[in-house]
């Protein structure tokens, strides 16, 4: 369970870390379009793509599945700045956000990644402001598990039992728990 969480978790950031890194400023979403239909039946703050459709009500941008009405993604600017800061997503298609992303610095990068899974809540946080996590607790129980020591994005470490002993760990930064490395060379 944790491991999955944390890989859920992983690829969730990485989708948003992009969308956060400044690469889509509010300034760069048009309104208005409406993907050949007439303007005069859509709102101005409505534009379609496919099957998704994206509404715009001030600083709030909601991506929307067209069959089912259904908002998957919401993306605030709370600052106005220009810049996204806060994100919700619906991973799962419930109708529930269940992961969010913060940027509580309003520095354009992700610092606090809040997911569930399977009724799990995962944390990660950015310590270093490179907008890449840098501790865990993927089991929500107040209690850090993993650890990336280089910044790389990978955990170096893993307590994956949360007993305080950490029992994995990549000294090399190879992306491979020596562990698991010697497990397989015997």
């Amino acid at each position: 369970m944790k491991n999955k969480s944390i890989l859920a978790l992983t690829l969730v950031m990485v989708f948003i870390s992009f969308t956060l890194s400044g690469c889509c400023k509010l300034s760069d979403h048009g309104t208005n379009t409406t993907n050949g239909t007439d303007n005069a039946t859509q709102p101005d703050n409505y534009s379609s793509e496919s099957d998704m459709s994206v509404y715009q009500s001030g600083n709030i941008f909601s991506i929307v599945m067209d069959q089912t009405g259904e908002t998957i993604i919401k993306l605030s600017d709370t600052n106005s700045d220009g810049n996204f800061d806060y994100i919700s997503m619906d991973t799962n298609e419930d109708e529930i956000a269940d992961a969010f992303l913060f940027d509580r610095d309003y520095d354009g990068k992700v610092d606090k990644w809040h997911v569930i899974l399977n009724g799990v809540d995962s944390y990660a946080w950015d310590l270093d402001a490179d907008g890449v996590p840098d501790i865990y607790d993927s089991d929500g129980d107040g209690t850090l598990d993993a650890w990336d020591l280089n910044g790389d994005g990978l955990i170096d470490q893993r307590d994956p039992d949360n007993d305080g002993v950490v029992e994995l760990h990549d000294s090399d930064f190879d992306g491979v728990f020596d562990e698991i490395e010697a497990l397989a060379n015997q």
